[in-house]
């Protein structure tokens, strides 16, 4: 995926499923980092809709325990990873379990979220709603500068 703002989404809905697939996130640039994202249980058609685990390989001060914007795996805006894994400009395994509240998200096999949703249900998380209907899963092109290339995306619903 290159350039953005734009999104490819499934057509099939999900609530509870296990996601598995290959990034790379390009960068001419070590200064530059690109940003991007999987949105799942969202509104299909609907940019930046439902819950994001985030794609960035950035981190403060050389500190991958200090993830800039959430961080690669972490989920945007509630829980930051816990230690950026992946590089730039390198495949990485990025999985990505949703269950009811519960949000697991593993890079090359790392754990680096586990966060439950204390919120209210409702359908809009950006509002501060715990998102449990079923929605689409989405890759976001963020921004002119987004170039990223996806491959072996796996999903496997679970039973709720």
């Amino acid at each position: 995926m290159e350039k953005g703002h734009g999104q490819l989404e499934t057509t099939t809905v999900y609530d509870d499923f296990i996601l598995h697939l290959d990034i790379r996130a390009n960068s001419a640039d070590p200064n530059r980092h690109p940003n991007s994202g999987v949105f799942f249980r969202g509104d299909a058609g609907f940019f930046w809709s439902g819950y994001e685990s985030q794609i960035r390989n950035e981190h403060e001060l050389n500190d991958p325990a200090k993830p800039v914007d959430f961080g690669t795996g972490g989920i945007y805006r509630n829980q930051p990873a816990r230690r950026i894994v992946a590089q730039d400009n390198q495949w990485f395994t990025k999985t990505i379990v949703a269950s009811g509240r519960n949000i697991s998200v593993w890079i090359d096999g790392y754990p680096v979220t586990s966060w439950t949703d204390p919120n209210p249900e409702g359908r809009d998380v950006r509002a501060k709603h715990a998102r449990l209907l079923r929605g689409v899963i989405s890759l976001q092109a963020h921004d002119p500068t987004t170039n990223l290339d996806f491959r072996s995306i796996l999903i496997a619903a679970l039973p709720r």
